[in-house]
């Protein structure tokens, strides 16, 4: 997340937790001698509480939700400093900062998450579209091909195709044949009534097409122990 978009669900998460009975000690501004001992400040220089991180977040004070999750976190530390791991504020403590932990988990993990899938689909649909739609003036600028014919068949030599057939013909289950129909579909949706008939014309496949399928039968040779063909019959 970037600029100030993370505090709707950092606000939210601090309302969860606030709610909560026992996080009361940790909800308010700290007064010395009203709600913590005498010599609190002396020991903790940066005191801290959630309404105060509350109206820090509505001011935009907290330039990115690394610096308010310290600030969270700050409570907490202040906590343990002055109390102790072993004093009942302590523990009380460790009890909101697991509720702190959960929500936070829940909310924004769950939406970076979901965020990052977004990105990656989007990213993948882009490449997909690259492989399949090369710019016409790659095609020009490479020597020699025709940009009025397929590109698999000027890019990969008779050698590589022949040999990529031989392979094929290696593969003896009717399941591999299925999951290298499925690779070439994948690569190209528009292969999908062809192929079912398992007679695909392989100069019609694009060159990602091709060295995806190459390499699914090339993998699928080498874990049954048998050699990619270097000569074909």
């Amino acid at each position: 997340m970037s600029d100030f978009s993370f505090i709707p669900i950092a606000e939210k998460i601090l309302n969860a937790v606030m709610k909560h009975p026992a996080s009361r000690p940790f909800s308010i501004p700290l007064i010395p001698g009203e709600n913590c001992p005498d010599d609190y400040h002396k020991v903790i220089k940066k005191p801290i509480d959630l309404t105060t991180i509350k109206k820090n977040l509505k001011a935009k004070r907290y330039k990115n939700i690394d610096e308010w999750y310290q600030a969270v976190n700050k409570i907490w530390d202040n906590t343990r400093t002055y109390y102790g791991a072993d004093d009942i504020v302590s523990v009380i403590c460790d009890e909101i900062e697991a509720i702190f932990e959960n929500e936070y988990r829940a909310l924004f993990l769950a939406d970076n998450v979901k965020e990052w899938w977004e990105e990656v689909n989007t990213l993948r649909e882009k490449i997909n579209n690259l492989n399949n739609n090369p710019p016409k003036e790659m095609l020009y600028r490479l020597a020699g091909i025709d940009p009025t014919k397929k590109i698999c068949s000027q890019l990969f030599t008779d050698r590589d195709v022949r040999l990529f057939i031989e392979a094929v013909k290696l593969l003896k289950s009717h399941k591999d044949h299925e999951k290298l129909i499925n690779v070439v579909v994948e690569s190209q949706p528009e292969l999908a009534t062809e192929s079912r008939n398992v007679d695909i014309d392989i100069y019609k496949l694009n060159p990602a097409t091709f060295v995806a399928a190459r390499d699914f039968v090339r993998n699928t040779l080498e874990e049954a122990g048998i050699p990619y063909p270097k000569k074909w019959t």
